[in-house]
């Protein structure tokens, strides 16, 4: 299906004029910060955008985690995904801007990111990476190299940040068949790593079971394998499920600090 490049230049545009104003502040006593990072899934490639503009998950996990309360204290989330990445695009080791795209952002993607002092408080970061390694990675056909970079940038990220929490979901494929079986190996994978890892990276959203394995009307016209409007609400309700209970942990542990260092009552 051919790409509708007037929505690609409207979302690059405003994703990176969305990413020109965003400078995230040091955190207060109680404040926090996640960092979305990944391909387009995490970008929001195929939702609608606004000028400057939020998309995808970004847009709607504000609402659903503090909007409804389910968060108590002040949470920012940053985007930082890159639409048409792959996994090699975001190697810690990585010198280069990614192929594709290269002009919406500073530098290399995870040093613009995790090197940068603005981001060195983040205490929790979300992945979502691979899609495109089946179509523009260097060896498309080796899900073993998708699997070995998402550990490195893993580790990377607990080798700058010992004490954040890291999910790592599984790869869309949109509802084609063959791109499905392309990843299936490479799913089958993330979740033993999930599973074994001992660095603490905790599982996101697994999108081959459930609505976004099973709905057929959640992609976006301009390729069929990115998620909708619809698609995101469902994406973003999956990430709440899978981030509340760790991010209400931080949240609990900033209150405990707090009561332990007043000063207690003589009388008592």
């Amino acid at each position: 299906k051919s790409m509708g490049w007037a929505y690609v230049l409207w979302f690059t545009i405003n994703r990176f004029l969305a990413r020109l104003f965003t400078w995230p502040k040091k955190n207060g006593q109680y404040e926090h910060k996640a960092v979305l990072i990944g391909d387009g899934f995490m970008e929001g490639f195929g939702d609608g955008i606004f000028i400057a503009g939020e998309a995808g998950v970004e847009k709607r996990i504000d609402v659903e985690l503090l909007g409804k309360g389910v968060l108590r204290q002040r949470w920012t989330f940053l985007n930082q995904g890159h639409w048409q990445s792959t996994t090699d695009d975001w190697l810690p080791e990585e010198t280069a801007k990614p192929a594709h795209g290269g002009w919406r952002v500073p530098g290399p993607l995870f040093s613009s990111v995790f090197d940068n002092p603005r981001y060195q408080d983040v205490e929790a970061v979300m992945i979502c990476v691979g899609a495109m390694d089946r179509l523009l990675g260097p060896e498309p056909d080796n899900p073993e190299r998708t699997i070995s970079n998402i550990k490195q940038i893993c580790q990377g990220i607990r080798k700058r940040n010992p004490t954040c929490k890291i999910f790592l979901s599984t790869i869309p494929s949109g509802f084609d068949a063959e791109a499905r079986q392309e990843n299936h190996l490479r799913n089958f994978q993330i979740k033993i790593y999930l599973e074994e890892n001992n660095i603490g990276v905790l599982p996101g959203p697994d999108v081959t079971v459930g609505k976004l394995a099973e709905f057929e009307d959640i992609y976006c016209e301009e390729d069929d394998l990115h998620y909708d409007f619809q698609g995101y609400n469902i994406f973003t309700k999956e990430w709440v499920f899978a981030v509340k209970n760790p991010l209400l942990q931080i949240e609990w542990q900033v209150l405990q600090e707090t009561l332990n260092s007043r000063p207690k009552n003589k009388n008592q």
